[in-house]
């Protein structure tokens, strides 16, 4: 399956953002749904779509082809990242 460049740079502050702690009524949060075991699984797959994106760019292309799990992997961390940066966002408006 072929899938355009702009869709590969979509999800990668979601699922580059580093686990950071935050005080938040006096409890730091250290874990972020993204480093969450239940998607260790999902990890190579998401790590050879990365890497088929990224040599890509550097062909100046706009089209990879990736297989169907690799783009599931891909849509799974975008959607773990908008939620860890939700829970991010609620956690500052309520310190």
């Amino acid at each position: 399956m072929k899938v355009p460049g702009w869709l590969f740079f979509s999800g990668i502050p979601s699922w580059l953002a580093a686990a950071r702690s935050t005080p938040s009524l006096g409890v730091f949060y250290s874990h972020m749904l993204i480093d969450h075991p239940a998607l260790s699984p999902l990890s190579p797959h998401m790590r050879t779509y990365a890497l088929k994106g990224l040599q890509e760019l550097q062909a100046v292309g706009s089209i990879f082809v990736a297989s169907g799990i690799e783009i599931y992997a891909a849509a799974v961390y975008e959607r773990v990242g908008e939620l860890d940066n939700c829970l991010e966002s609620m956690r500052i408006a309520i310190s």
